[in-house]
């Protein structure tokens, strides 16, 4: 299904010629639930990845013993797509309730050490052919994929996340990592990701206002401000009527 991005409601260079200097592109992908495949874009999809080459682990320094299970996150998402389908929605049922409640709870890793090597979560994979705003990677390569540790314990706060990036070229890939390593539990249910297709969109953009000169900056400000007064001029004052 294709995705597209609604038009702009204004055309901005006619009101600032100026910025046509600043004009940019981007690369929407509108990702959604799906199957891809290990050759194509997605994010939480099957990756490139050689049989032959070790999967990338994170190996700070921080907890990783206890957790909840990838599996019982998954679970919990079908359980509560199916229960809000159901026309007409009347919550979950005991038995589900029962079970979302089960496949909330926290689980340990017997023996697990805060410097065992922890397999790192397959977020993304893009192709260049897909996504034209990506940086020209090194030595030809076409194909970027993206990591990231189940944990918020990194770097010197000890709360930031922990990510990883990897270039190769897709045509190079023999035989494929089929069954790749999944770290035990996770510290937090976002950084399980689903399965989505992508639907990428190069669309114009233009720098944040506070990146450009400074007086097209303070003439766009002063149009913006312009515009909510009279906004708030036109609205029915409370009370009214």
């Amino acid at each position: 299904m294709t995705r597209t991005t609604p038009p702009w409601p204004l055309d901005v260079e006619a009101l600032f010629p100026e910025l046509a200097a600043h004009r940019g592109t981007t690369t929407r992908l509108h990702p959604r639930p799906g199957h891809p495949g290990m050759s194509v874009s997605s994010v939480g999809g099957p990756m490139l990845w050689p049989a032959d080459e070790p999967w990338p682990v994170c190996d700070e320094v921080h907890g990783r013993g206890r957790g909840r299970r990838p599996a019982d996150i998954r679970q919990e998402r079908e359980v509560l797509a199916s229960a809000y389908a159901r026309e007409p929605y009347e919550g979950l049922t005991e038995e589900e309730q029962r079970l979302v409640t089960a496949l909330r709870g926290d689980h340990r890793v017997p023996g697990a050490s805060e410097t065992d090597p922890l397999p790192l979560i397959g977020l993304a994979q893009l192709c260049t052919r897909d996504v034209p705003d990506l940086p020209a990677g090194p030595d030809g390569a076409d194909l970027l994929q993206v990591f990231w540790c189940p944990f918020d314990a990194h770097r010197p706060t000890g709360y930031s996340m922990f990510l990883h990036l990897r270039w190769r070229r897709a045509a190079e890939v023999g035989e494929v990592l089929t069954s790749p390593p999944q770290p035990a539990v996770v510290g937090y249910d976002g950084y399980v990701p689903e399965p989505c297709e992508l639907h990428p969109e190069q669309v114009v953009t233009y720098p944040f206002a506070g990146l450009l000169p400074e007086d097209l900056c303070a003439r766009i400000d002063a149009w913006e401000e312009a515009l909510e007064e009279e906004a708030e001029e036109r609205a029915p004052s409370l009370g009214s009527g």
